[in-house]
């Protein structure tokens, strides 16, 4: 099979064999396919991509966003080099856990129980809830699952944002992690649960990535270190 050939059909395959021949030489080349989901590419991303790539000029960065289930499936079939995920279901992923996110529940100023600082599961069973799409959240409905809670769903939308826009406008209340929270209106509250619950967000691969993706990786890693994120 000739050489251009080869790089048609198996373009990552192609791409895998120069990262590897050039760190035999002490090189740091590719291209690494970042998978992520949107808090992770709104709050971290944008920085870590700038300073990667003025450290590490001859290695490209792409990045696709999606939901969970999504970017398990883009590494698995390779569409992907890496993600940002929320403990993988997987096993067959490496993980490095990166940060435990807190999850709280917001309400508006007009919702009766706004002045409180905790809600109880008890509180949280009775109100109209307004809940990400299902593969766009799985951290929510493990609460619920782990506590017995059987929510009254009213609306299922999968935007950050729209979520905000119809807890602003007294909609319903929301369960949602610290880091989806950008930008809060003023007449939003943000009351913790009961008791202290949490998503691990860390980055996942398999375990024979290329040279890139795993210098990438330990980027990672030391930026969130270094910026105080890092919290496991």
């Amino acid at each position: 099979m000739d050489n251009l050939l080869f790089t048609n059909i198996y373009p990552h395959l192609n791409n895998t064999i120069k990262q590897r021949a050039a760190a035999i030489n002490g090189l740091e080349v590719g291209v690494v396919r970042v998978g992520s989901f949107t808090s992770v590419a709104t709050q971290w991303l944008p920085y870590i991509i700038k300073e990667f790539q003025d450290d590490y000029a001859s290695i490209e960065v792409k990045l696709l966003e999606g939901d969970y289930s999504t970017l398990e499936k883009w590494i698995s079939t390779g569409i992907i080099d890496c993600s940002f995920l929320v403990s993988p279901s997987s096993k067959s992923f490496e993980f490095q856990p990166l940060k435990k996110d807190k999850m709280v529940c917001i309400l508006s100023d007009e919702h009766p129980l706004h002045r409180q600082d905790k809600i109880s599961f008890e509180q949280i069973e009775r109100e109209p809830l307004i809940m990400p799409k299902e593969s766009w959240d799985n951290e929510t409905r493990q609460i619920f699952r782990e506590n017995n809670i059987k929510p009254k769903v009213k609306f299922e939308v999968s935007d950050d944002q729209a979520i905000m826009a119809m807890v602003q406008n007294n909609l319903g209340i929301s369960v949602r992690p610290e880091m989806t929270l950008t930008h809060i209106p003023d007449n939003v509250h943000v009351a913790k649960l009961e008791k202290d619950c949490f998503r691990l967000i860390g980055i996942a691969a398999k375990p024979n990535s290329s040279p890139a993706t795993k210098t990438f990786i330990k980027y990672v890693y030391s930026w969130i270190e270094e910026h105080h994120f890092l919290d496991i």
